[in-house]
Protein backbone atom coordinates (compact mmCIF):
# COMPACT_ATOMS: atom_id res chain seq x y z
CA UNK A 1 0.00 0.00 0.00
CA UNK A 2 1.53 3.28 -1.08
CA UNK A 3 1.68 6.00 2.12
CA UNK A 4 1.08 9.25 0.95
CA UNK A 5 1.08 12.39 3.53
CA UNK A 6 -0.32 15.52 2.38
CA UNK A 7 -0.79 18.84 4.10
CA UNK A 8 -3.57 19.99 6.38
CA UNK A 9 -6.98 20.26 3.64
CA UNK A 10 -10.42 21.34 4.77
CA UNK A 11 -12.20 19.56 2.62
CA UNK A 12 -11.66 16.91 5.02
CA UNK A 13 -13.85 18.19 7.42
CA UNK A 14 -16.57 18.30 4.78
CA UNK A 15 -16.19 14.75 4.33
CA UNK A 16 -15.84 13.82 7.86
CA UNK A 17 -19.59 15.38 7.78
CA UNK A 18 -20.99 14.00 4.61
CA UNK A 19 -19.43 10.54 5.62
CA UNK A 20 -20.96 10.98 9.09
CA UNK A 21 -24.55 11.13 8.45
CA UNK A 22 -24.36 8.40 5.65
CA UNK A 23 -22.55 5.72 9.00
CA UNK A 24 -25.24 7.70 11.30
CA UNK A 25 -28.39 6.56 8.71
CA UNK A 26 -27.16 3.17 8.46
CA UNK A 27 -26.57 2.72 12.38
CA UNK A 28 -30.12 4.20 13.14
CA UNK A 29 -30.96 4.22 17.01
CA UNK A 30 -27.57 2.07 17.79
CA UNK A 31 -25.95 4.84 17.30
CA UNK A 32 -25.37 7.36 20.03
CA UNK A 33 -22.67 9.65 18.43
CA UNK A 34 -19.64 9.93 15.17
CA UNK A 35 -16.52 11.47 15.98
CA UNK A 36 -13.80 13.29 13.52
CA UNK A 37 -10.70 10.93 14.76
CA UNK A 38 -7.38 11.12 13.59
CA UNK A 39 -4.50 13.08 11.95
CA UNK A 40 -7.11 14.17 9.34
CA UNK A 41 -9.41 15.64 12.67
CA UNK A 42 -6.57 18.37 13.37
CA UNK A 43 -6.48 21.66 11.63
CA UNK A 44 -2.97 21.95 10.07
CA UNK A 45 -1.90 18.61 11.00
CA UNK A 46 -0.31 16.79 7.55
CA UNK A 47 -1.84 13.73 7.23
CA UNK A 48 -2.42 10.37 5.33
CA UNK A 49 -5.97 11.18 3.10
CA UNK A 50 -7.63 9.05 4.88
CA UNK A 51 -10.69 9.90 7.22
CA UNK A 52 -11.04 8.25 10.24
CA UNK A 53 -14.63 8.03 12.16
CA UNK A 54 -15.32 6.72 15.40
CA UNK A 55 -19.16 6.42 15.52
CA UNK A 56 -20.18 5.26 19.68
CA UNK A 57 -22.44 2.78 20.11
CA UNK A 58 -25.47 1.57 22.67
CA UNK A 59 -23.84 -1.79 22.59
CA UNK A 60 -22.03 -4.00 19.79
CA UNK A 61 -25.09 -6.30 19.28
CA UNK A 62 -26.99 -3.60 18.25
CA UNK A 63 -24.16 -2.69 15.57
CA UNK A 64 -23.83 -6.08 14.35
CA UNK A 65 -27.44 -6.19 13.90
CA UNK A 66 -26.40 -3.41 11.24
CA UNK A 67 -24.00 -5.18 9.75
CA UNK A 68 -25.39 -4.88 6.18
CA UNK A 69 -26.17 -1.38 6.00
CA UNK A 70 -22.93 -0.48 6.99
CA UNK A 71 -21.55 -3.24 3.92
CA UNK A 72 -24.24 -1.69 1.53
CA UNK A 73 -22.09 2.21 1.96
CA UNK A 74 -19.00 0.06 0.30
CA UNK A 75 -17.68 -0.72 3.65
CA UNK A 76 -15.48 -3.66 4.31
CA UNK A 77 -16.31 -5.13 7.40
CA UNK A 78 -13.19 -6.76 9.60
CA UNK A 79 -14.15 -7.29 13.22
CA UNK A 80 -12.51 -6.63 16.15
CA UNK A 81 -8.58 -6.27 13.91
CA UNK A 82 -6.87 -7.18 16.95
CA UNK A 83 -8.56 -4.36 19.19
CA UNK A 84 -11.19 -5.85 21.68
CA UNK A 85 -14.15 -4.49 21.64
CA UNK A 86 -13.82 -3.21 18.70
CA UNK A 87 -15.65 -2.98 15.05
CA UNK A 88 -13.36 -2.35 12.27
CA UNK A 89 -14.49 -1.29 8.65
CA UNK A 90 -13.03 0.18 5.72
CA UNK A 91 -14.13 2.08 2.38
CA UNK A 92 -11.58 2.27 -0.80
CA UNK A 93 -12.14 4.18 -3.72
CA UNK A 94 -14.61 1.61 -6.10
CA UNK A 95 -11.57 1.77 -8.78
CA UNK A 96 -8.70 1.52 -6.86
CA UNK A 97 -9.13 -0.82 -4.47
CA UNK A 98 -5.85 0.42 -2.83
CA UNK A 99 -7.19 3.93 -2.07
CA UNK A 100 -7.92 4.22 1.18
CA UNK A 101 -11.02 6.55 1.79
CA UNK A 102 -12.72 6.09 4.96
CA UNK A 103 -12.35 3.77 8.24
CA UNK A 104 -14.41 3.07 11.42
CA UNK A 105 -14.09 2.26 14.73
CA UNK A 106 -16.89 1.06 16.23
CA UNK A 107 -16.60 0.93 19.91
CA UNK A 108 -19.34 0.75 22.47
CA UNK A 109 -20.18 3.30 24.85
CA UNK A 110 -18.34 0.97 27.50
CA UNK A 111 -15.06 0.98 25.63
CA UNK A 112 -14.06 3.80 28.05
CA UNK A 113 -10.25 3.77 27.66
CA UNK A 114 -10.34 3.47 23.94
CA UNK A 115 -12.56 6.01 23.33
CA UNK A 116 -11.05 8.17 25.67
CA UNK A 117 -7.69 7.19 24.24
CA UNK A 118 -9.33 8.67 20.76
CA UNK A 119 -10.32 11.70 21.92
CA UNK A 120 -7.92 12.72 23.68
CA UNK A 121 -4.98 12.23 21.30
CA UNK A 122 -7.53 14.83 18.70
CA UNK A 123 -7.83 17.39 21.35
CA UNK A 124 -4.69 17.42 22.47
CA UNK A 125 -3.05 17.91 18.97
CA UNK A 126 -5.45 20.24 18.53
CA UNK A 127 -4.59 22.67 21.15
CA UNK A 128 -0.69 21.62 21.86
CA UNK A 129 0.72 23.40 18.30
CA UNK A 130 4.39 21.43 18.94
CA UNK A 131 3.35 18.01 19.35
CA UNK A 132 1.44 18.72 16.16
CA UNK A 133 3.80 19.94 14.40
CA UNK A 134 6.67 17.01 15.72
CA UNK A 135 4.20 14.97 14.71
CA UNK A 136 3.60 16.22 11.39
CA UNK A 137 7.34 16.56 10.19
CA UNK A 138 7.86 12.78 11.87
CA UNK A 139 5.30 11.18 9.41
CA UNK A 140 6.65 13.43 6.44
CA UNK A 141 10.39 11.68 7.20
CA UNK A 142 8.50 8.26 7.49
CA UNK A 143 6.56 8.64 4.42
CA UNK A 144 10.15 9.76 2.19
CA UNK A 145 11.64 6.48 3.65
CA UNK A 146 9.21 4.26 3.66
CA UNK A 147 6.66 4.65 0.10
CA UNK A 148 5.62 1.56 -0.62
CA UNK A 149 5.71 -0.29 2.96
CA UNK A 150 3.13 0.96 5.29
CA UNK A 151 4.18 -1.77 7.79
CA UNK A 152 7.59 0.01 7.92
CA UNK A 153 5.77 3.40 8.47
CA UNK A 154 3.14 2.57 11.28
CA UNK A 155 6.34 1.09 13.30
CA UNK A 156 8.22 4.15 12.97
CA UNK A 157 5.62 5.97 14.32
CA UNK A 158 4.87 3.54 17.24
CA UNK A 159 7.27 5.26 19.76
CA UNK A 160 6.10 8.69 19.47
CA UNK A 161 2.37 7.48 19.23
CA UNK A 162 2.76 6.27 22.79
CA UNK A 163 3.92 8.99 24.35
CA UNK A 164 1.33 10.80 22.78
CA UNK A 165 -1.50 9.12 23.72
CA UNK A 166 -0.17 8.92 27.33
CA UNK A 167 0.86 12.61 27.56
CA UNK A 168 -2.88 13.06 25.77
CA UNK A 169 -4.80 10.65 28.52
CA UNK A 170 -2.96 12.20 31.31
CA UNK A 171 -3.64 16.15 30.04
CA UNK A 172 -7.73 15.04 29.39
CA UNK A 173 -7.98 13.95 33.02
CA UNK A 174 -6.39 16.73 34.79
CA UNK A 175 -8.52 19.15 32.86
CA UNK A 176 -11.57 17.16 33.54
CA UNK A 177 -11.36 18.58 37.20
CA UNK A 178 -12.30 22.11 36.18
CA UNK A 179 -15.49 21.53 34.36
CA UNK A 180 -18.10 23.65 35.93
CA UNK A 181 -21.16 21.84 36.95
CA UNK A 182 -24.01 24.54 35.53
CA UNK A 183 -27.52 24.86 36.51
CA UNK A 184 -29.93 25.55 33.72
CA UNK A 185 -32.43 28.20 35.76
CA UNK A 186 -28.79 30.14 35.63
CA UNK A 187 -28.04 29.44 31.71
CA UNK A 188 -31.26 29.49 29.63
CA UNK A 189 -29.46 29.90 26.56
CA UNK A 190 -28.27 26.73 26.95
CA UNK A 191 -31.62 24.71 27.29
CA UNK A 192 -32.32 24.11 23.52
CA UNK A 193 -28.48 21.88 23.47
CA UNK A 194 -29.25 20.44 26.99
CA UNK A 195 -32.80 19.43 25.82
CA UNK A 196 -31.75 18.07 22.30
CA UNK A 197 -28.36 15.83 24.29
CA UNK A 198 -30.75 14.54 26.68
CA UNK A 199 -33.21 13.21 24.00
CA UNK A 200 -30.27 11.66 21.71
CA UNK A 201 -29.40 9.90 24.96
CA UNK A 202 -32.31 8.65 26.91
CA UNK A 203 -35.28 8.60 23.62
CA UNK A 204 -37.48 10.88 25.88
CA UNK A 205 -38.76 13.70 23.08
CA UNK A 206 -36.83 16.63 23.23
CA UNK A 207 -40.17 18.94 23.72
CA UNK A 208 -40.42 17.51 27.14
CA UNK A 209 -37.21 17.97 28.38
CA UNK A 210 -37.41 21.46 27.10
CA UNK A 211 -40.69 21.77 28.82
CA UNK A 212 -39.39 21.04 31.89
CA UNK A 213 -36.37 23.05 31.39
CA UNK A 214 -38.11 25.97 31.02
CA UNK A 215 -40.17 25.15 34.18
CA UNK A 216 -36.89 25.35 36.34
CA UNK A 217 -36.17 28.70 34.58
CA UNK A 218 -39.25 30.08 36.03
CA UNK A 219 -38.40 29.25 39.18
CA UNK A 220 -41.77 28.71 40.84
CA UNK A 221 -41.05 25.86 42.91
CA UNK A 222 -37.77 23.72 43.84
CA UNK A 223 -38.63 21.15 41.42
CA UNK A 224 -37.66 20.47 38.28
CA UNK A 225 -34.07 21.23 37.90
CA UNK A 226 -31.75 20.69 35.23
CA UNK A 227 -27.59 20.45 35.13
CA UNK A 228 -25.12 20.04 32.56
CA UNK A 229 -21.13 19.45 33.09
CA UNK A 230 -20.08 21.30 29.77
CA UNK A 231 -16.47 21.08 28.19
CA UNK A 232 -16.25 23.99 26.05
CA UNK A 233 -19.31 23.40 23.96
CA UNK A 234 -19.80 19.78 24.44
CA UNK A 235 -21.94 18.66 27.78
CA UNK A 236 -19.99 15.48 29.11
CA UNK A 237 -22.69 15.15 31.49
CA UNK A 238 -25.85 15.97 32.49
CA UNK A 239 -28.83 14.78 35.14
CA UNK A 240 -32.32 15.95 36.43
CA UNK A 241 -34.44 16.29 39.63
CA UNK A 242 -38.04 15.60 39.18
CA UNK A 243 -41.22 14.95 41.11
CA UNK A 244 -41.09 10.93 39.89
CA UNK A 245 -38.80 9.09 37.52
CA UNK A 246 -42.04 6.94 36.61
CA UNK A 247 -42.16 4.65 38.84
CA UNK A 248 -44.83 3.21 41.24
CA UNK A 249 -43.43 4.98 44.39
CA UNK A 250 -45.06 8.42 44.15
CA UNK A 251 -43.88 9.29 48.20
CA UNK A 252 -40.35 8.28 47.00
CA UNK A 253 -40.09 12.13 45.70
CA UNK A 254 -38.16 14.17 44.08
CA UNK A 255 -36.28 12.08 42.34
CA UNK A 256 -32.84 12.50 40.09
CA UNK A 257 -33.11 11.35 36.63
CA UNK A 258 -31.32 11.16 33.49
CA UNK A 259 -28.16 10.61 34.84
CA UNK A 260 -25.18 10.29 31.86
CA UNK A 261 -21.49 10.69 31.58
CA UNK A 262 -20.30 10.77 28.30
CA UNK A 263 -17.83 7.46 27.67
CA UNK A 264 -14.66 9.43 27.54
CA UNK A 265 -15.65 11.24 30.76
CA UNK A 266 -16.47 8.40 32.64
CA UNK A 267 -14.11 7.02 35.83
CA UNK A 268 -12.72 10.55 35.93
CA UNK A 269 -14.60 11.51 38.77
CA UNK A 270 -17.51 13.65 36.98
CA UNK A 271 -20.85 11.77 37.73
CA UNK A 272 -19.15 12.24 41.37
CA UNK A 273 -19.30 15.92 41.02
CA UNK A 274 -22.47 16.19 39.09
CA UNK A 275 -24.30 14.44 42.15
CA UNK A 276 -22.71 16.38 44.72
CA UNK A 277 -23.29 19.70 43.46
CA UNK A 278 -26.96 18.54 42.89
CA UNK A 279 -27.47 16.99 45.97
CA UNK A 280 -26.02 20.61 47.50
CA UNK A 281 -27.84 22.87 45.79
CA UNK A 282 -30.95 20.54 46.23
CA UNK A 283 -29.87 21.20 50.16
CA UNK A 284 -29.86 25.05 49.49
CA UNK A 285 -33.38 25.30 48.23
CA UNK A 286 -35.20 23.53 51.00
CA UNK A 287 -35.23 19.61 49.85
CA UNK A 288 -34.25 16.95 52.41
CA UNK A 289 -34.11 13.68 50.98
CA UNK A 290 -33.38 12.72 47.04
CA UNK A 291 -34.34 9.13 45.26
CA UNK A 292 -32.79 7.60 42.30
CA UNK A 293 -34.05 4.80 40.44
CA UNK A 294 -31.50 2.91 38.67
CA UNK A 295 -30.34 -0.79 37.30
CA UNK A 296 -26.49 -0.44 38.99
CA UNK A 297 -25.88 -2.46 41.40
CA UNK A 298 -23.27 -0.77 43.23
CA UNK A 299 -22.24 2.84 41.55
CA UNK A 300 -24.33 4.80 43.60
CA UNK A 301 -23.72 3.39 47.04
CA UNK A 302 -19.99 4.42 46.58
CA UNK A 303 -21.16 7.92 45.68
CA UNK A 304 -22.58 7.92 49.35
CA UNK A 305 -26.34 6.70 48.42
CA UNK A 306 -28.40 4.00 50.37
CA UNK A 307 -30.17 1.26 49.11
CA UNK A 308 -33.95 1.75 49.80
CA UNK A 309 -35.46 -1.19 48.32
CA UNK A 310 -37.20 -2.29 44.92
CA UNK A 311 -39.59 -0.64 42.83
CA UNK A 312 -41.59 -1.17 39.92
CA UNK A 313 -41.22 1.20 37.10
CA UNK A 314 -44.33 2.30 34.85
CA UNK A 315 -43.58 -0.45 32.72
CA UNK A 316 -43.65 -3.42 35.48
CA UNK A 317 -39.77 -3.68 35.49
CA UNK A 318 -37.94 -4.00 38.84
CA UNK A 319 -35.35 -1.31 39.46
CA UNK A 320 -33.00 -0.26 42.68
CA UNK A 321 -34.41 2.64 44.87
CA UNK A 322 -31.28 4.58 46.23
CA UNK A 323 -32.13 8.00 48.61
CA UNK A 324 -29.61 10.44 50.08
CA UNK A 325 -30.51 13.15 52.66
CA UNK A 326 -28.94 16.28 52.14
CA UNK A 327 -25.94 17.62 53.39
CA UNK A 328 -26.17 19.58 56.43
CA UNK A 329 -25.26 23.69 56.77
CA UNK A 330 -26.07 24.09 53.07
CA UNK A 331 -29.83 25.89 54.00
CA UNK A 332 -29.99 29.17 52.08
Amino acid sequence: MHVRVEPYSPAWAAQFKAEAARVARALGDALLEVHHIGSTSVPGLAAKPVIDMMPVVRDLASADARRESLEALGYEWCGELGIPGRRYLRRSSPSDSDLRLFQLHVFSQDSVDDIRRHLAVRDYLRTHADAARAYGALKGRLARRFPEDIDAYGDGKDDFVQHLQHDAVAWMAGRVQSLPVIALRDRPDLIECAAEWFSSIWGVATEDYRTSMRACVQGRTAIPQWYIVCDNRRIAAGAGVIDNDFHERRDLAPNVCAVYVQPEYRRLGVARRLLDAVCHDMARRGVPHLYLLTDHDSFYERLGWQFVGMVRDDDGELGRMYARRMPDGCAE
